[in-house]
């Protein structure tokens, strides 16, 4: 499996849409999703995008998406000024006219979210406008597909729509990934030639007896050099992101799986179940025989 596919799948995503609305005159849309991330999907129309950390607000225009993976205060309007404390909030328009925007609006539950690379590197937002190059015509098959069951009231429309969420996030990362590819930062990292490799093993063999000069022969580099380069992409030590890799792998095999204790802990590349309830609990903060009892 590649790295991308395997971090994402140890997330444990869940996606559902919890607004299909259309919004006319002066309005103001607030969504309140307390520990969520959110996306939204201009289905028609514009709007302007407000958030307290930009300088100027952002005209969203149909086919475009914006995505919060963190928690996020943000507000979307008719007008490029913020509403006025007497704009209503929240409230759809019953019959849509003149000028107006239509959105869907998401939220993503990640069930396994206490350590992930891939959400601790992406900025507050990001926003992909439609038709724009990182679009691939997937993505665009999948917006518009989108689109066409939140204009229609088909049966299962709504389930059909929290299932493309699900896709459409892996989608939102490709067009990240493929934007910033050439920056620094765990996402860069994917695509080093050196680190990238790195990455993959440790994903691919977390029971490894890895030491850091193991590591550094992966990447054909001298350790020192190695540790250097790993720290600045990655922004931890290796042998750090090895414990959290595997702290992770053993959280969702106790979670999901009926192996003894002594199997996950051999599994992630712990001799005793001592030594790896240590590590567990210094990650998590609880014993592991919590999370494998109880769920």
């Amino acid at each position: 499996m590649d790295t991308l596919s395997n971090v994402v799948q140890m997330l444990r995503l869940r996606a559902s849409v919890f607004l299909q609305s259309s919004f006319c005159g002066d309005y103001a849309v607030e969504p309140d999703r307390p520990g969520k991330a959110i996306f939204h999907v201009v289905s028609s129309g514009k709007c302007w995008l407000h958030m307290p950390e930009l300088e100027s607000p952002v005209q969203l225009h149909e086919g475009d998406l914006v995505f919060f993976p963190h928690e996020t205060m943000h507000t979307f309007s008719n007008s490029i000024t913020f509403p006025a404390d007497d704009v209503p909030r929240n409230q759809p328009a019953t019959t849509p006219a003149g000028d107006y925007v239509s959105l869907i609006c998401g939220e993503i539950d990640f069930m396994q979210s206490r350590w992930n690379p891939i959400l601790e590197s992406l900025p507050d937002f990001l926003v992909l406008r439609g038709g724009d190059a990182y679009h691939t015509s997937e993505f665009e098959s999948l917006l518009d597909v989108m689109i066409k069951e939140s204009n229609t009231e088909h049966m299962g429309s709504k389930a059909v729509i929290d299932r493309l969420s699900d896709v459409l996030f892996i989608h939102v990362l490709r067009a990240y990934l493929e934007k910033h590819k050439d920056d620094s930062g765990y996402l860069a990292a994917l695509f080093d030639t050196k680190i990238g490799p790195v990455l993959r093993a440790i994903h691919d063999e977390p029971e490894r007896n890895w030491t850091v000069q193991k590591l550094a022969e992966l990447a054909n580099m001298s350790r020192s050099a190695f540790a250097e380069h790993f720290n600045s992409q990655v922004g931890i030590s290796p042998m750090q992101y090895v414990t959290n890799w595997r702290m992770q792998v053993a959280f969702e095999k106790l979670a999901i799986s009926e192996q003894s204790m002594a199997q996950i802990a051999e599994q992630c590349g712990y001799q005793s179940e001592s030594s790896f309830s240590k590590a567990f609990k210094k990650q998590f903060g609880v014993n592991p025989g919590v999370i494998h009892y109880h769920s």
